[in-house]
């Protein structure tokens, strides 16, 4: 079961949309503006999914993280997916 879900986004485009379906999950939303700030997050709060956007911090917290802490999943995220998707 996925209880922590960390958002790694400069950009809140598809926040809503995220904090909507964890919300239906009961699942607690942790956000990082950068990829330093995500990395911190994992080490302390041990998310069990990592979303990212892929904006230049999303992209760079995606790459650190496959690297730094593979056991992790890393999702990246566009609108374009949601639009495909729903």
């Amino acid at each position: 079961m996925i209880e922590k879900v960390l958002w790694v986004d400069a950009g809140a485009s598809l926040r809503d949309e995220l904090v909507t379906v964890l919300g239906e999950m009961e699942a607690e939303l942790l956000e990082a503006k950068d990829a330093t700030r995500a990395l911190a997050l994992v080490e302390s709060h041990a998310p069990d999914l990592v979303v990212t956007g892929l904006g230049a911090e999303g992209r760079r917290a995606f790459d650190r993280l496959r690297a730094d802490h593979p056991h992790v999943p890393v999702v990246p995220k566009t609108r374009e997916h949601a639009e495909y998707a729903g």
